[in-house]
């Protein structure tokens, strides 16, 4: 094995013990505020809960879209390793404070250490870079769609681990802070495993270019990149809108808990890790447009589906669906993104990538809990219009590409 694939597969590793960490709150955040009795004393609760809910999941994407790009900016100036290691560390600490603060039922604090946490999370942006260097050796498609499953492995247990380990009924040592400790101590041993193993890719040593100071600017000015982050930004969002809001459906229609919203997110995992590292090759050899294009039509068809049928069981028919079309486009549409830029950039791209996601899940979060103030459906249909609207960006940015090779 090359250093190249030993790299990848090290920041692979990272990458899943990272996201497993995020993931097991994943389903304790809605009962904390849709359940009764409810979690936090009355006299915190000072604006709807719907509402606090949207705020509370806000918090740590808002921060990450300031957070992202910074990190991805600097990790091109002065190397992948030192930015990754600083984001682990930073961030376990940051998960630390919302056990603390969730044990204490303390909402501001926890909200605050939400923002906190997501400030300084800048795992997917470097990983994705790392990946982008080692380009000569391994195929783009093929590393991110590892990475992407390697984060979407972690949404398929974090989620059943966080609902057990918050479940107080199973055991007097379970509580809805726990989660949070575990997760820092998979940061910890994340932060152990980079210091170790991982080496910075040679074509990103040394990198003192002054123009990195600017590439966020410089990659702005190009009109197709702009237009294919505008599409990226929009396609993202309208999974984030399923991710946060598909849990509040499944509480008011069914009455679900943390283990049954665990279920289903890990259903909704296995098909998005199927798509990413299985799916993903046999596409290749297809049309890269055509298959984006289809994918988000099929994906925006499918949400609005899922809210007809009235028993459980239907989720297990569209689910499947949603979370193969989420591993292809999440895969391809940032590989297709990635393409158009030079390599010097490929850190503060990625950190657009992400910051855009981000500041768009923090609006979700508000946008959504306004909605579900009036039906909990809303968000389906609101992320099929964003999946659509993303289509239609990339559709004119394919365009614009066949005038320029015609």
């Amino acid at each position: 094995m090359s250093q190249s694939q030993k790299t990848l597969w090290i920041t692979v590793l990272v990458t899943s013990l990272s996201f497993l960490g995020m993931a097991f709150p994943y389903p304790i955040m809605a009962p904390l505020f849709f359940s009764e009795p409810l979690y936090f004393p009355a006299q915190n609760l000072f604006l709807p809960p719907a509402i606090l809910y949207g705020l509370t999941l806000a918090a740590y994407p808002f921060a990450q879209f300031f957070g992202s790009m910074w990190l991805g900016k600097i990790s091109d100036k002065i190397g992948r390793k030192p930015i990754l290691k600083f984001s682990i560390l930073v961030t376990s600490l940051g998960f630390l404070l919302s056990a603390k603060t969730l044990y204490d039922h303390n909402l501001v604090l926890f909200i605050f250490s939400r923002f906190l946490t997501g400030f300084f999370e800048g795992h997917v942006a470097i990983a994705r870079a790392i990946a982008i260097d080692l380009g000569d050796e391994i195929d783009k498609s093929k590393s991110f769609g590892w990475l992407n499953a390697a984060a979407t492995s972690g949404f398929l247990i974090g989620p059943l681990i966080g609902g057990t380990l918050a479940d107080e009924s199973l055991s007097t040592l379970f509580n809805p802070s726990l989660p949070f400790v575990v997760a820092a101590v998979l940061g910890v041993l994340s932060l152990i495993i980079v210091s170790i193993y991982i080496q910075e890719p040679k074509k990103n040593k040394g990198s003192t270019q002054s123009k990195t100071t600017d590439s966020n600017y410089s990659l702005l000015k190009n009109v197709n990149i702009r237009y294919l982050i505008i599409a990226s930004f929009f396609v993202t969002l309208s999974f984030d809108v399923l991710y946060q809001f598909f849990p509040v459906f499944l509480v008011e229609r069914w009455q679900f808990n943390e283990f049954d919203i665990a279920m289903v997110t890990t259903v909704l995992s296995m098909f998005m890790i199927l798509s990413q590292t299985i799916l993903i090759s046999k596409v290749k050899r297809f049309n890269r447009q055509y298959i984006i294009l289809c994918g988000a039509i099929i994906y925006s068809f499918m949400l609005v589906l899922t809210t007809i049928p009235k028993m459980p069981i239907s989720l297990y028919l569209t689910f499947p669906i949603l979370g193969m079309c989420i591993g292809l486009l999440g895969t391809l549409v940032p590989v297709h993104v990635s393409d158009q830029a030079p390599n010097e950039y490929q850190g503060a791209l990625m950190g657009i990538l992400m910051g855009s996601r981000s500041l768009g899940d923090a609006g979700i979060c508000i946008l959504g809990s306004i909605a579900v103030n009036y039906s909990y459906l809303l968000p389906f249909f609101l992320g099929a219009i964003t999946m659509l609207i993303g289509a239609c960006a990339l559709l004119f940015d394919f365009k614009q590409s066949q005038k320029v090779l015609n």
